[in-house]
């Protein structure tokens, strides 16, 4: 890969984050005009946060290994071998990820305590619930990718 190509990826990429970043505020920005300030949108924001740290921590790690990995085996070892690769890495990351989605589900109380101490017993309980329904994403997200 030369400089020029190299430096387009990184220029994109770039480019493509600060979107993503200016469509979360805006999302963020409408959703707290619809809905206003209260106990619902303190947890909903509090869950979102927790699980976009999960998400930002395993699966950019996760990405970055798949891709360096599978380019290695497309250039040494072909596509067949390639794709097992991948295959083997879903087959373990899927279970990975329903198992720590069902802990988050059942210790979702104290782990709420966690991601905000100081909320009332009324903004905890909602809290909790939408740790709970939040979640059940990544599992559906995983079955409906196969």
């Amino acid at each position: 890969m030369n400089k020029t190509s190299t430096f387009k990826s990184f220029s994109l990429l770039t480019i493509l984050t600060v979107f993503e970043k200016i469509i979360a505020f805006v999302f963020q920005a409408v959703l707290a005009a619809l809905l206003g300030t209260g106990v619902m949108t303190d947890a909903y924001f509090s869950a979102a946060e927790l699980f976009g740290v999960l998400e930002v921590t395993a699966s950019s790690s996760l990405t970055v290994v798949a891709l360096n990995r599978y380019s290695e085996y497309l250039s040494r070892e072909g596509e067949k071998e390639g794709f097992s690769f991948l295959s083997n890495l879903l087959s373990f990351y899927m279970p990975f990820l329903a198992i720590l989605s069902a802990v988050i589900f059942v210790f979702a109380d104290p782990v709420s305590y966690m991601v905000a101490p100081g909320f009332s017993a009324d903004a905890h309980g909602v809290l909790v619930l939408c740790i709970r329904v939040m979640a059940t994403i990544p599992v559906i997200e995983c079955v409906t990718a196969i």
